[in-house]
């Protein structure tokens, strides 16, 4: 049976011992998202109800402050459309659509899904805040005009709780993409679903999914309710992703000292360091190691590649 490596003995113990001496962690490398296949993007978001109008552009309801940065309830009125339904019914820039027929809007892809959900003609209710005041205002939805070619959004990405792309239309929000082993596909939610809920909350937009994902602490548990497409409803529970936390630092005077710089690839071991003389150094930077024994003795290793 092999013998363990002296060094990565060392450093095994190290990363054990570490979080006891109050070591600096960090949180590893970012896992990326890759892109969707073209046929989870192929679907159509817009039944023939899909082509209702109602007049505003918004943003969400931010705070107002960088230091305090929080989402409100309800997206913000940017701007009204000329001779709109919205201008009509007496919209103005400034004011905070809170729900669509008693259903919340709490981001501008969600209040266009509930419009779209709507036939041209129909009469909705829609709750605003202006100020301090809280209206129900009655309006009737307009057909939108043909227009020219529009830039589309294809996809979001949530790099923190999913690791997935998402899409929203057809009722819900599709999984076009997904880490191999993210969440999703680890709870038996494969690529191509749609996302209805998640603990009971429905979800229409990619951006509303992701925000209701952000709420809950890393490595969380939530019931998510969804569709393959073919079948009925089903649900599973998901298990958020955490980040891995890993040791970046951690010394104790003249017996050892350990290092980790995660973005430049680099690690750094001492053991009983005494400045003008150290017992063992191991150095690692990329793919290339060094080895000090005392002060004398030393030697690295790297990977050689032969160039035509």
């Amino acid at each position: 049976m092999p013998k363990p490596h002296p060094s990565r003995s060392v450093l095994s113990a190290l990363v054990f011992v570490a979080p006891l001496m109050g070591a600096g962690c960090t949180t590893g490398p970012v896992r990326p998202i890759p892109d969707p296949l073209p046929e989870t993007l192929d679907w159509s978001e817009e039944g023939p109800r899909g082509r209702s109008f109602l007049g505003l552009k918004t943003r969400e309801n931010t705070s107002d402050t960088l230091e305090e940065l929080s989402f409100e309830p309800g997206v913000y009125v940017r701007s009204v459309t000329e001779n709109s339904p919205a201008e009509a019914a007496g919209f103005r820039t400034g004011d905070v659509v809170l729900a669509l027929a008693d259903q919340p809007t709490d981001d501008p892809e969600t209040l266009l899904r509930r419009v779209q959900a709507a036939a041209p003609g129909d009469e909705v209710r829609i709750r605003v805040q202006r100020g301090d005041s809280i209206f129900e205002v009655p309006v009737v939805l307009g057909r939108r005009a043909e227009r020219g070619s529009e830039p589309e959004r294809l996809f979001r990405k949530d790099p923190a709780r999913s690791l997935a792309g998402w899409k929203g239309g057809g009722g819900g929000v599709r999984l076009v993409s997904s880490d191999e082993q993210g969440p999703f596909p680890e709870a038996g939610i494969p690529v191509g679903s749609i996302v209805y809920t998640v603990d009971g909350r429905e979800v229409l937009s990619a951006r509303g999914l992701i925000r209701t994902l952000g709420s809950y602490e890393p490595g969380a548990r939530v019931e998510v309710g969804f569709s393959e497409g073919t079948g009925g409803r089903k649900s599973a529970t998901v298990r958020l992703h955490a980040e891995e936390r890993l040791v970046t630092d951690f010394s104790i005077p003249i017996l050892s000292h350990f290092s980790r710089d995660l973005e430049r690839d680099r690690v750094s071991f001492v053991l009983v360091d005494l400045w003008f003389l150290s017992i063992f150094r191991y150095e690692r930077d990329g793919k290339e190691k060094r080895y000090r024994f005392l002060r004398f003795f030393q030697f690295s290793s790297g990977e050689g590649k032969l160039s035509e």
